[in-house]
């Protein structure tokens, strides 16, 4: 039980990678990029609900780690498991503690989680938001994709420029996508923008016309899938 307690799997937002045969190079969007799609506050309540991962294969373990896609009022975000643990000297010496049929009592209000003994230690999984679109933050931003049911998620990164994520929606499923650099009908530099270098990594902020967007948002590619495991009313 302790190794499934132990999978720690953490997706990041970063920047998209293209390479040819000259160098390597990333790709980032303008601040002021606009895809000339309705702009959205919030994702349609139709879609709300809890999805689980489709994993990839055997040895993706993500589902069963207990790794989830949310969509609710609050926007878009990973629920996932973070590993802690607390030894068994501070169970029995601190009152706040307590252990009863294998769950531990006291690191959540109102709540237990299940727990693993390994030595002298207790291991637990406590779930942990990660937010890809948060309605309270202005630094995410939201469009209506090609058609209603997909969306072009824009994400402010470190360096004050916008990463992107496509969204497709439907059957009950979520679909991920991100640009597809092994495709070779559009080459992304070849869009409006800017030529520059980031830590010394070639580097296209662009700011693709309204045009140039509608063709843009066909070159994702998915690269996660989530299947509907909890719908709200």
């Amino acid at each position: 039980m302790l190794n499934l307690f132990k999978v720690l799997l953490v997706l990041f937002l970063i920047p998209a990678f293209g390479q040819d045969n000259e160098a390597v190079y990333s790709v980032y969007f303008d601040a002021s990029t606009n895809p000339g799609t309705k702009k959205l506050n919030v994702v349609a309540s139709q879609y709300f609900g809890t999805y689980g991962v489709i994993p990839k294969s055997e040895s993706d373990l993500r589902g069963a780690a207990g790794h989830h896609l949310v969509l609710d009022e609050t926007g878009i975000y990973f629920l996932k498991n973070r590993l802690l643990s607390i030894s068994r000297e501070e169970v029995r010496e601190n009152s706040q503690y307590s252990i009863n049929n294998g769950y531990l009592h006291g690191v959540i209000d109102n709540d237990s989680v299940l727990v693993a003994l390994e030595d002298d230690s207790y291991y637990f999984l406590i779930p942990k938001k990660i937010f890809i679109y948060e309605i309270a933050d202005e630094n995410t931003k939201i469009y209506q994709g090609l058609i209603p049911n997909e969306l072009l998620l824009l994400s402010q990164e470190n360096n004050s420029h916008y990463s992107a994520i496509y969204i497709t929606i439907k059957g009950g499923e979520v679909i991920l996508k991100e640009l597809d650099f092994d495709q070779k009908k559009l080459d992304f530099r070849t869009l409006k923008g800017q030529k520059t270098s980031l830590e010394n990594v070639t580097t296209y902020i662009l700011n693709p016309t309204k045009t140039e967007w509608k063709n843009l948002m066909n070159y994702f590619v998915e690269y996660d899938r989530y299947k509907i495991i909890n719908a709200e009313d």
